[in-house]
C-alpha cells in the first residue's frame, strides 16, 4: 500500500461514499510527507514503532512483519491525544478492501 493509491482511495471512499466524518487513523510506514495536506484534519497518520518491525523470540515475520501492527492498534491510537475520547476502534486492513 505504501507505493499505491489504495490508502487515499480507502479514506476518500469512507468520507464520500460512506459519509463517515469521524476520526480515521492510517497506520503506515510511508514517509510522513506522502499524505501531507491530502486528508482532512480528522485523519491521523501514525507510524509503527521501530521495535514492532523486529522478530519476536524465535519467530521471524520476514516480509509479513506489518501483520503484527494490528495487535498494537490500541497502543497506536493511544499515542494520538486527539483520539482520547474514541470508544470504538474498527480495524480494516487495506488488502481486505482492494
Amino acid at each position: 500500500a505504501a507505493e499505491s493509491t489504495y490508502v487515499e482511495r480507502c479514506v476518500l471512499s469512507a468520507r464520500r461514499r460512506g459519509a463517515w466524518q469521524g476520526a480515521i487513523v492510517v497506520l503506515t510506514d510511508a514517509p510522513k510527507e506522502r499524505y501531507e495536506g491530502f486528508f482532512d484534519e480528522n485523519v491521523f497518520i501514525v507510524h509503527p514503532k521501530e521495535e514492532h518491525f523486529l522478530p519476536v523470540g524465535y519467530f521471524d515475520y520476514g516480509e509479513m512483519n506489518y501483520k503484527r501492527f494490528k495487535t498494537y492498534i490500541i497502543d497506536y491510537v493511544k499515542a494520538v491525544p486527539e483520539l482520547d475520547k474514541v470508544e470504538w476502534i474498527y480495524y480494516i486492513d487495506i488488502d481486505v478492501l482492494f
